[in-house]
């Protein structure tokens, strides 16, 4: 899937849970590549530093 950030700033978190870390954040209108992992979060894939990383996005943030 695709989609575009609408909040200020859209975090990817290191696991399911809001306070685990973010791993990166993206800025308002950035266009973002995930898919679906549960009710409530996406999957998306990440590159810190030149490595890639899974990452999760909450859906009701």
């Amino acid at each position: 899937m695709r989609g575009i950030g609408l909040n200020s700033s859209t975090h990817v978190y290191k696991s399911t849970s809001t306070s685990s870390g973010v791993l990166k954040s993206y800025k308002k209108g950035t266009i973002l590549k995930f898919k679906t992992f549960s009710n409530a979060w996406y999957e998306a894939t990440v590159f810190v530093n030149g490595k890639q990383h899974t990452g999760y996005i909450a859906k009701k943030m």
